[in-house]
Order: C-alpha cells, then sequence, then structure tokens
C-alpha cells in the first residue's frame, strides 16, 4: 500500500467529520491526525468497493513508529507501507 498526504481541503473536511463522530461516540480525538490517500503501485488512487476513495488517517507517532519498525518506507512524497 502506498500513502499520500491529502490536500489541506480533504484533510480539514475528513478530519471535521471524524472529530463529529468521535464526539458523538464520546472518543477522544487525537490532535495531530493527519489524512493520507491510499494509492496503488502505480499511484493512481485505490478504490473501495464502496466506490469510495480509500483514505487512512494516522497520528504522526504512528506514521514515525511504522518508518521506525521498518513497515513503511519514504518514496518521495508517498509513503509506501
Amino acid at each position: 500500500m502506498y500513502l499520500k498526504r491529502a490536500s489541506k481541503a480533504i484533510e480539514d473536511n475528513v478530519l471535521k467529520k471524524t472529530k463529529e463522530v468521535n464526539l458523538r461516540l464520546g472518543i477522544r480525538t487525537e490532535i495531530d491526525l493527519k489524512v493520507y490517500l491510499r494509492l496503488n503501485k502505480d499511484s493512481t488512487l485505490v478504490i473501495t468497493e464502496t466506490g469510495q476513495v480509500g483514505m487512512t488517517i494516522l497520528t504522526d507517532q504512528e506514521l514515525i513508529n511504522m518508518v521506525t519498525n521498518g513497515k513503511a518506507v519514504l518514496i518521495r512524497d508517498e509513503i509506501k507501507i
């Protein structure tokens, strides 16, 4: 799986919705969340079975842990997992 940081507009929209859902469910929302688009090896967007663009939300620490544990490799402006 490859990841690319989502644009500010996409990230703001996704994180706003995430915070609203978490608030309703009483779940704490991390403050350093980042939204990443999931990409195929050819850099096209991953489309889910429901037709949505594949995304993942990670904290800075989660991303750092993935890189330091060898689970992710930085490739230019993309991240391979």
